[in-house]
């Protein structure tokens, strides 16, 4: 793990989990903000939200592959250190949400680390501003327009 994903991982590990989900505060792009785990869990299953994410996080994948043939053994490596973190970190919240939340949590969280080792390669993207929504408390949930033109759904 590069310096820039460790830096990303202890950055993670300070921020508080679910400290803002259903309040307003300040945005970059202003969300639509839901006001329950409830709704939360209503809008992921509406916007397919996991396999967006999914898709994003392959699509990242291929590109990085494509870029550089030798990211494939590195990237490996790269999950095998962080997602034990990833997961002591998210687990370590106490509340009691739905299992697909915290997964929802730990695929993004590790995909900022992941932007974040392969910056040189690919400028982060869309897990570094989603991570911005987990540093100030909140839970991305769902996107609302034509991505990336539309805006973020939070809780």
């Amino acid at each position: 793990m590069n310096g820039s994903a460790k830096e990303t991982l202890l950055a993670i590990e300070d921020f508080k989990l679910f400290s803002s989900v259903g309040r307003e505060g300040e945005a970059v792009k202003t969300p639509r903000i839901v006001s329950s785990w409830y709704e939360a869990m209503d809008v992921m299953d509406k916007c397919d939200w996991d396999n967006f994410c999914l898709n994003l996080g392959e699509n990242y994948r291929g590109e990085l592959l494509r870029r550089d043939r030798d990211s494939t053994s590195k990237w490996n490596k790269v999950v095998e250190e962080i997602r034990p973190r990833i997961t002591r970190f998210v687990d370590s919240v106490n509340l009691e949400v739905h299992k697909e939340v915290l997964d929802t949590a730990k695929w993004d969280l590790l995909h900022v680390c992941i932007e974040a080792e392969f910056s040189a390669i690919i400028p982060p993207g869309f897990y570094c501003a989603q991570s911005y929504w987990y540093s100030v408390g909140h839970f991305p949930c769902g996107w609302e327009g034509e991505f990336p033109s539309g805006r973020p759904i939070i809780y």
